[in-house]
């Protein structure tokens, strides 16, 4: 068993790990691409994340927090900022669509996809419909 693995030999999730001066993260999913539509004040956006480290950086109002908020919402099912997710919406839009792809340890390559509407939302994982 290593520092990564638990007893049933399964990754804990990310850790930090110190060993003779040098420090590594070890993650279980990697972000590696980003589309937005409709979502806050991003009309659209694309973007693919292909080093081991981001940092976004830009005037007040630009988008920085919604994309994080974005990648929050994927990742949870739901905001950190707003409990309403019908004010995710974009106001000049009539839905709004999240796309990532992930890197999995376990299951490789991963997509989801969510649509929020004012009736609700839909998400799919690798095209099959969850919710």
């Amino acid at each position: 068993m290593t520092d990564w693995q638990s007893r049933d030999g399964f990754p804990r999730g990310p850790r930090l790990r110190h060993d003779g001066g040098a420090c590594e993260v070890r993650p279980v999913m990697v972000l590696r691409h980003i589309a937005i539509q409709g979502f806050r004040n991003i009309e659209f956006a694309t973007l693919d994340l292909t080093g081991g480290c981001a940092a976004f950086v830009g005037p007040n109002g630009h988008g920085k927090t919604n994309l994080l908020e974005s990648v929050g919402f994927v990742t949870a099912l739901r905001s950190f900022r707003q409990h309403d997710a019908r004010l995710l919406i974009n106001h000049a839009a009539s839905e709004a669509g999240l796309f990532m792809r992930f890197d999995h340890e376990r299951s490789g390559p991963t997509e989801v996809t969510i649509r929020l509407r004012a009736a609700g939302k839909e998400i799919l994982v690798d095209g099959t419909k969850i919710s």
